[in-house]
């Protein structure tokens, strides 16, 4: 009985603690759904159940899956105009039929150079007479007279000139003594021979001066018996006339003979005795 009795006071001591503390976990439970409540007024946070409350409050959707609703084309695009196509085309064929015509016109202005315009037997004369008296530029006086280099016809005269090789008219620096190949050829004065040189052109030629700026000259030789340095003396051999070069190919064996004074080529037979 005794051992009854302590059971029964055991539980009847523990039942009393549990109910107090029952009594404390719904005032702790009241107290925390009270603060949820007043947390939930202040944020505006409706619950799941009044999401048709009055007033803004935050709400979290569930985003069904995605599903294509529609089909979004872009639209094509459109072509340029035509027109700008044609006014390439225009302009470009503008531009070939410029280039054309002005590659025509380069031909015929190369044309027109190429070809020598036929000139009068009075603009010859007029031309010929103004080579001859042709002012004589940074030149010396020459008062000096000089011999003839040999004997013979003069074919060619010095100024404008018909050129059988060339079949038109063209200046001559000098003139052109007619005479059989080997004829020799003698210095005009005396002199110091400056050049002695050979080409296909001229052939064989002989430079002399004579005095500073004052030199005669001699091409279309056969052969040269002097050589630079030498001094010669008036009427001494110095070469003899060969077959014409290229620029007086067309010719028939000559003396091609010229004075310098200064910068310009003068007519020879002005100076000769």
């Amino acid at each position: 009985m005794i051992k009854n009795n302590k059971i029964s006071e055991f539980l009847d001591q523990y039942s009393n603690e549990l109910r107090r503390m029952g009594i404390y976990i719904l005032i702790i439970a009241f107290i925390f759904g009270l603060g949820l409540k007043v947390i939930a007024d202040r944020t505006k946070i409706a619950p799941p159940e009044n999401r048709q409350a009055e007033g803004p409050y935050m709400e979290v959707v569930d985003f069904p899956d995605p599903q294509i609703t529609e089909i979004i084309v872009d639209p094509p695009v459109e072509e340029a105009e035509p027109i700008i196509n044609e006014e390439i085309e225009i302009s470009e064929e503008k531009s070939v039929e410029t280039n054309a015509e002005a590659d025509k016109e380069a031909v015929e202005e190369v044309d027109i150079e190429e070809q020598p315009e036929a000139i009068t037997e009075e603009e010859v004369a007029e031309d010929v007479n103004d080579a001859s008296s042709r002012p004589l530029a940074h030149s010396p006086t020459l008062n000096l007279k000089f011999s003839s280099p040999l004997q013979g016809e003069i074919i060619n005269s010095y100024g404008l000139t018909y050129s059988k090789t060339f079949g038109d008219y063209r200046f001559n620096p000098g003139i052109d003594i007619k005479a059989k190949q080997g004829t020799e050829v003698k210095a005009a004065l005396a002199g110091q021979v400056v050049k002695v040189e050979t080409n296909e052109n001229e052939k064989t030629i002989i430079e002399i001066e004579h005095e500073p700026g004052i030199i005669s000259r001699y091409s279309h030789l056969e052969e040269s018996l002097v050589k630079t340095g030498d001094k010669v003396k008036t009427s001494q051999v110095i070469g003899k006339v060969g077959s014409p070069g290229l620029a007086k190919s067309g010719e028939e064996p000559l003396l091609h003979f010229q004075i310098k004074n200064g910068d310009m080529w003068v007519d020879p037979t002005e100076y000769l005795k």
